[in-house]
């Protein structure tokens, strides 16, 4: 039946994102993908746990009026992911992120999350989409396999059951709130490489838009271990290519994951990367204290802040515009090439070679 409310939704998010297209490619404006630590705080110890977001436990958080603050102006940010530690921590997460919605206007925004805190997950997402209905809002549970692997890897116990518990949530959610996506995000270990092609089985007839693969960052692919993991990942990716775009989900996302597969795997084999990267403008992220980076990878930590937000009074987009930033993309990012999957899916989106493939409806099987 048609839905006048998520018709008119619909097509409030479509011209914003096309609006904030237009000003990214022809004013060049940035940023137009940002990450946001907005805490250090987490629930969990796990041992892969990313060296970027262990030295971010002690960091003192901004406040939801200084987050958006740094927002003015940004109105070429197309997607926002809000991340950790773990997001849902913050007791003042749903003010956080409207502020910034609000302020900025963007149109698409991610929530990375162990998924541990059932009920407040939930609560915390039903005030989101009630103050914000014209935006897709999508919840990014990670879940590593079978619960006996997966609470081992996040060391504790009960990790996967509620994990489990904030989906099945969740997918009530969607009957009030059309515009909430719900997405799997398993990372490729040793521990659980041999278990999640059947996981990936498994989670096919859940409520979930798509399940995704995530190879290792920071690694020696040199490595011995790294090369099994490679060899898991390629596998993985190779099944995740091979289905049929979900209808549940738009085609447009799923074919940058399409893309973001084949790209990573032509750098794990050691091919040069086609995007050059844009990280430090198109992409920035910023961590709890309102340090701005280029980006997170250990690699390039020497040279990677670029500004501060919070007590500063520095804007977002004006950061971008600095000597600093400009350094960064000129001597720095265009140099480099990894498998950051976030920085990945932003250089294919900005390369326009990739767009006849990201406009693709059908696929050869």
């Amino acid at each position: 039946m048609h839905n006048p409310r998520l018709y008119k939704s619909r097509v409030i998010q479509f011209t914003t994102m096309y609006a904030r297209l237009a000003r990214a490619f022809i004013r060049e404006d940035m940023p137009n993908y940002l990450i946001a630590f907005v805490t250090g705080q987490c629930n969990m110890r796990c041992s892969f746990c990313c060296e970027a977001a262990q030295k971010m436990r002690q960091k003192e958080e901004l406040s939801p009026g200084q987050w958006a603050y740094a927002f003015k102006g940004a109105r070429a940010l197309m997607h926002l992911t809000i991340t950790g530690g773990e997001p849902f921590m913050r007791d003042d997460l749903d003010e956080l992120v409207i502020a910034i919605a609000e302020t900025s206007g963007v149109p698409d925004i991610s929530i990375n999350t162990n998924g541990y805190y059932t009920e407040k997950i939930l609560g915390v997402v039903r005030k989101i989409l009630t103050a914000l209905s014209n935006i897709n809002l999508t919840i990014a549970i990670s879940l590593d396999g079978p619960p006996e692997i997966h609470d081992r890897l996040r060391n504790k116990k009960g990790a996967s059951d509620a994990a489990r518990n904030t989906i099945a949530g969740l997918s009530l959610l969607k009957g009030d709130y059309p515009n909430l996506r719900i997405r799997i995000q398993s990372l490729v270990l040793r521990e659980n490489a041999d278990i999640l092609e059947n996981f990936l089985d498994e989670t096919a007839g859940w409520p979930v838009e798509f399940h995704e693969i995530i190879f290792p960052r920071d690694v020696n692919n040199g490595s011995k271990p790294i090369r099994s993991l490679i060899d898991s990942y390629r596998k993985l990716a190779e099944k995740q290519l091979s289905k049929d775009r979900k209808t549940n989900t738009t085609y447009l996302k799923g074919n940058i994951f399409r893309v973001l597969y084949k790209n990573v795997l032509r750098k794990l084999n050691g091919d040069p990367f086609n995007n050059p990267c844009l990280a430090g403008g198109r992409l920035i992220e910023v961590f709890p204290d309102g340090t701005v980076v280029g980006c997170e990878m250990s690699r390039v930590k020497d040279k990677a802040v670029i500004g501060h937000i919070g007590d500063s009074k520095e804007r977002l987009v004006d950061i971008c515009k600095s000597e600093k930033a400009d350094r960064f993309r000129r001597e720095v990012a265009y140099r480099c090439s990894c498998t950051f999957e976030c920085a990945q899916a932003c250089n294919i989106v900005f390369n326009v070679k990739n767009w006849p493939e990201l406009l693709k409806t059908k696929y050869d099987k």
